[in-house]
């Protein structure tokens, strides 16, 4: 699960999906990788990568804050509707984002800017922080968040 934040409210296209009013604030995107997860957090970072996914779309404007994982689990639909269900103050937005291929109505949750913490939500539905390869929790580096501009991605040394 990528846990992306934007600093501004704008009009984003994603793909097939109509442009929409994504707000400020944090963006938790529910995905899964049955093969390859360290490659697709890779790919998900990059910047100039040829847009796929609707995720990409979005992360041409956001930054990635964290990420959260749960090894072996591919429930991506469950993981979206916990998240609906334990944290009133999301919102599924908008229609069909990441689930084109299932009946969910949304794999991409808003919280609003104020949000203080979202740890207790990540240990409600089971997940943890991602670790970097020496076993640390993944963070982007102090250098990375400096010389962060909007529509560049960082790129994490543990990669």
């Amino acid at each position: 699960m990528l846990i992306i934040s934007l600093d501004k409210t704008q009009m984003i296209k994603s793909g097939k999906l109509p442009e929409t009013l994504y707000r400020k604030g944090i963006y938790l995107y529910v995905g899964r990788a049955r093969r390859g997860l360290q490659a697709r957090i890779k790919r998900h970072a990059r910047f100039g990568k040829k847009m796929h996914w609707h995720i990409d779309y979005l992360l041409q404007r956001g930054r990635i804050q964290d990420i959260w994982i749960r090894p072996n689990f591919f429930g991506e639909c469950s993981t979206a509707s916990m998240i609906q269900n334990f944290s009133p103050a999301s919102e599924a937005v908008p229609k069909g984002f990441g689930s084109s291929d299932c009946r969910c109505s949304s794999h991409l949750h808003y919280f609003p800017p104020d949000t203080k913490r979202l740890d207790p939500l990540r240990k409600k539905i089971g997940f943890a922080r991602m670790p970097d390869t020496d076993g640390n929790i993944f963070r982007p580096s102090s250098k990375c968040a400096r010389i962060y501009k909007p529509g560049v991605l960082p790129y994490w040394k543990h990669f």
